[in-house]
């Protein structure tokens, strides 16, 4: 009896940890100009949508601020089709949002500022600009 209450027992905590891993990350849609505040936890991802349209060329572009930019990790990023295209062939130049999973390795407060251009046009200010505000605790 002993042996298959340790071998239930150890199926349920392998269940539990794969739901656990695939649990959807917390998402944080991001409007396309001003300053946008969010708490977070030491080691939890989290993902920041922007809308976005690489057809047009503009794209965006990411500054990590002090004190402790070695402590945010983007561990990816990718262009999401919009919700209409979803199962179905993207129509080009469709819009939809940019993917960036972000997370914070240490406490405190960490700041992005993203900047929505087109690479090649140097002398021209971005069409959006947006900053992210983070306060990240350890517990």
């Amino acid at each position: 009896m002993l042996k298959v209450t340790s071998i239930l027992i150890s199926f349920l905590f392998a269940a539990q940890g794969i739901a656990m891993s695939s649990a959807p990350l917390p998402t944080f849609k991001i409007p396309n100009s001003g300053t946008h505040h969010f708490k977070a936890y030491v080691d939890n991802e989290m993902a920041l949508h922007l809308n976005s349209n690489p057809s047009t060329g503009f794209t965006w572009q990411y500054k990590i601020e002090e004190p402790k930019p070695k402590c945010l990790r983007i561990s990816g990023q990718k262009f999401l089709k919009s919700n209409s295209d979803e199962g179905q062939n993207a129509k080009p130049g469709a819009a939809g949002k940019q993917e960036y999973i972000v997370k914070f390795e240490c406490a405190g407060r960490y700041k992005m500022n993203f900047t929505y251009s087109r690479s090649w046009e140097k002398n021209t200010p971005p069409l959006n600009e947006t900053v992210v505000e983070v306060e990240v605790s350890a517990d």
